[in-house]
């Protein structure tokens, strides 16, 4: 199984989440958003320690399909980190995400503050999974 890291960008953090033998997703800590230098140097450090051999960016398109100014947003973020990295880069479509991440923490008991970080991690893990079913379709067919 390929060892893939997920990046679900905020405004405020950057989630991340990362795959694992047999295919199992995790999420990692998440990355309190500094500046765009630190943050890409963050995560092309992270890809470096874990031997990370594909990114997955999740692009918020609108319900409609169309790109919108988030995804302008994390589409020239991706850009930037794809410079900086020597693995595949690839956006993947994250709409919903957040919204799901939101489900998944509902029946957790932590306060508000506590799940509002969470999100984003929790959102890059669904990214992930998502990316990694299609994958594996992808992979049936050929």
């Amino acid at each position: 199984m390929i060892r893939a890291l997920a990046v679900d960008t905020g405004d405020k953090r950057v989630g991340l989440a990362i795959s694992g033998p047999g295919g199992i997703v995790l999420g990692l800590p998440v990355l309190e958003r500094r500046d765009w230098e630190n943050d890409l140097a963050d995560i092309a450090q992270i890809v470096e320690e874990k031997n990370v051999e594909f990114v997955v960016v999740g692009l918020p398109y609108n319900m409609n399909g169309s790109e919108g100014p988030r995804a302008a947003i994390a589409r020239e973020f991706g850009d930037a980190l794809a410079d900086r990295i020597a693995v595949p880069l690839e956006y993947w479509d994250e709409r919903l995400s957040s919204v799901e991440a939101e489900d998944r923490l509902r029946g957790i008991k932590m306060s508000k503050g506590a799940k509002r970080s969470h999100v984003n991690t929790v959102a890059a893990t669904v990214i992930l999974e998502s990316w990694l079913m299609a994958k594996m379709k992808r992979e049936e067919r050929s």
